[in-house]
């Protein structure tokens, strides 16, 4: 069993998933698997995937048509041994020991359901509270491995972490069934993920020393899906199921 699965699909974005990678492994301080869920890319995205699975712990699952992220986080689901799982967007920039700063309420505290970092760019509290919208990528690395150091065991208690970056014990969240996958596309199915968590009575931190670059929408921008429709059908189908 690893320590960590680090669960990630993809649909084409050929630079940014051939970047992560180098991020994953170059940063990622646990004994990890990295597990990549393609959904229906071009031939140009699977040429670099058929690539990556030849590395000893990196696999590939490939779906013939885009599935959705519920679907395709599932089936990482599904495939990981791990005593963690995080799922992470591969459009992020990474620190070294990233990882670790994520896991770590877990090993120091009782009842942590999820964690999840800072960052530049996301919706809510994550982004919008730490005044780290307009670091650059150049500066990422060490603004993040500053605060890795300097804000050790800064951790703060929320209703939610956001799904680019959610970090969660496996049993957990195989024991929920993983994603809703009644969701369209994308959006949402973090928010809904984070309330079955909690009726767990388990409780959703943010770690505040930990800063993880997100560029942001990427797959939506780069294969032309409306972002903005799928936010409206999904608030739609969340606020049904919840009744808010």
């Amino acid at each position: 069993m690893k320590e960590l699965s680090i669960v990630t699909p993809v649909y084409n974005n050929v630079d940014d998933t051939r970047q992560f990678k180098i991020e994953i492994c170059k940063h990622t301080q646990s004994d990890f698997e990295l597990i990549i869920i393609d959904n229906g890319s071009s031939s140009v995205m699977v040429d670099l995937l058929d690539s990556f699975a030849k590395e000893e712990n990196i696999s590939v699952i490939v779906n013939k048509f885009n599935m959705g992220f519920g679907y395709a986080n599932n089936q990482g689901i599904e495939s990981a041994n791990s005593r963690f799982i995080c799922f992470l967007n591969n459009d992020v920039l990474l620190y070294p020991g990233w990882d670790l700063d994520l896991i770590k309420p877990f090993t120091t505290q009782a009842n942590v359901g999820a964690t999840g970092p800072v960052t530049n760019n996301c919706t809510g509290e994550q982004c919008s509270d730490y005044g780290l919208q307009d670091i650059s990528t150049e500066c990422h690395q060490v603004m993040a491995t500053k605060r890795s150091k300097e804000l050790v065991g800064n951790f703060r208690e929320h209703h939610r972490v956001i799904g680019f970056c959610l970090m969660a014990e496996t049993k957990l969240i195989k024991q929920i069934k993983g994603f809703d996958e009644g969701f369209n596309i994308g959006n949402y199915e973090d928010d809904d993920l984070c309330i079955r968590i909690a009726l767990c009575q388990k409780k959703i931190i943010i770690c505040e020393n930990a800063f993880i670059y997100h560029i942001g929408s990427q797959t939506f921008k780069k294969n032309n899906i409306d972002h903005l429709n799928s936010l409206k059908i999904n608030a739609k189908l969340f606020a049904d199921k919840w009744s808010v």
